[in-house]
C-alpha cells in the first residue's frame, strides 16, 4: 500500500509539473499570464451541424504554377507581392529559421536573399509579410507577432525599405522598428496587412472565436514616439464554423484558424488563409473593414496544401 501512494504521488507531481513549470516561467519572464489563462479558458472555434452556403470567390480552379526549391524555405509563413520590383514576390519563414528575406519569381524559383540585421530574440516569431507604399517609398512590413501561449505583454514590428534585386546577398537594415501591443491583453496573431490608403495595421486574431479584427495607427507607429502602438479591437471576422459533417470535425476546428490576411492593392476586398480554406471579403469604396469582415465571404477554392500559412 505505502508503494502505490508513493506511485500516486509520483504520478501527481507528473501532471502538476508542466502547469507549474509554465507558470514559474512566466514570472520569472514577467509574461501576461493573465492574458493566457482567460485565452486557456475562452471559447474554443466550435462546428455546426451543416456547412454554411457560401458564395465562390469569382475566380478560374486554382492550379499549381512552381515549387519552393530553396531548401531553406520550408516553413513559409509570409509572403507578399513586390510593390518596386514586380512582377515578385517576398517571403519569410517562421520563427526558429534564419532571419532572412527572400525573393522569389511568380512561380517560385528564389532569385535573391537578403539577411535581416535585426535583434534575434528569444520571443522571435515571424508571421505574416506586409508589402505597402509610404509617402513615395515601398516597404515590407515584417511582424514578429506570433505568441502561441498568448502571453506576450508586447509583440514587435520591422519596417525595411524594399531593395532592389541587385543589392542580392547584402545585409538589410530596419528603418524603423518598435513594440506592438494589444488593447485588450496578449493576443497570438498570424494575419498581418497595411491599408496605405487609411494609414492603418490590420490583424485577425488566430485563437480567438471568432476571430476578430484589430486596427493601430500606422503612421503613429512609424513616428516613432517611443511608446508602443496600440492594435484596437473594431469588430469579429466572419469566417464561417467548419460543420460536423466531416469525422474529423475537431480538427477541422482548428484548421479554421486564420493565418495570413493581405488587402487588394486598391482596398477593393481582403483575403483571409486558414489551413483549410480561403476566404474573400469584397469591401464597397471607403466602408470601414469592421464592416466589410462582418459580412459572409466569399470562399475561394484552394489546391491540398500542407500547412498553408502564406498568402498574397
Amino acid at each position: 500500500m505505502p508503494r502505490l501512494r508513493w506511485v500516486g504521488l509520483g504520478l501527481l507531481l507528473l501532471l502538476l509539473a508542466s502547469p507549474l513549470q509554465f507558470v514559474v516561467q512566466g514570472l520569472v519572464e514577467g509574461r501576461d499570464l493573465g492574458a493566457a489563462w482567460r485565452a486557456l479558458r475562452a471559447p474554443k472555434p466550435a462546428w455546426v451541424a451543416a456547412p454554411a452556403p457560401s458564395v465562390p470567390a469569382p475566380f478560374d480552379a486554382p492550379r499549381i504554377v512552381g515549387s519552393l526549391r530553396d531548401p531553406e524555405l520550408v516553413e513559409v509563413s509570409g509572403l507578399a507581392g513586390s510593390r518596386r520590383n514586380a512582377p515578385l514576390l517576398w517571403a519569410v519563414n517562421d520563427g526558429g529559421n534564419p532571419l532572412r528575406l527572400h525573393a522569389l519569381s511568380l512561380d517560385g524559383e528564389g532569385l535573391a536573399a537578403f539577411d535581416l540585421d535585426v535583434p534575434a530574440a528569444g520571443d522571435t516569431d515571424w508571421e505574416d509579410l506586409a508589402s505597402f507604399r509610404w509617402q513615395g517609398t515601398a516597404y515590407l512590413l515584417i511582424p514578429d507577432v506570433g505568441d502561441n501561449r498568448n502571453w506576450r505583454r508586447s509583440v514587435r514590428l520591422w519596417l525595411v525599405e524594399e531593395p532592389p534585386l541587385e543589392a542580392a546577398e547584402a545585409r538589410l537594415w530596419p528603418v524603423r522598428g518598435g513594440e506592438l501591443r494589444f488593447a485588450d491583453g496578449a493576443r497570438d496573431c498570424e494575419a498581418v496587412a497595411v491599408d496605405e490608403a487609411r494609414g492603418m495595421l490590420l490583424l485577425i486574431s488566430k485563437q480567438t472565436a471568432p476571430p476578430w479584427l484589430y486596427e493601430a495607427d500606422l503612421g503613429a507607429w512609424l513616428a516613432g514616439t517611443g511608446a508602443p502602438g496600440v492594435a484596437r479591437p473594431v469588430g469579429p471576422v466572419a469566417i464561417p464554423p467548419p460543420s460536423t459533417e466531416h469525422t474529423d470535425s475537431w480538427l477541422r476546428a482548428l484548421l479554421h484558424m486564420p493565418t495570413a490576411l493581405d488587402l487588394a492593392p486598391d482596398g477593393s476586398a481582403a483575403f483571409v488563409l486558414s489551413y483549410a480554406a480561403g476566404w474573400r471579403f469584397p469591401r464597397a469604396p471607403g466602408e470601414p473593414w469592421a464592416e466589410a469582415f462582418a459580412r459572409p465571404p466569399e470562399q475561394l477554392a484552394l489546391p491540398p496544401l500542407a500547412l498553408a500559412e502564406a498568402a498574397a
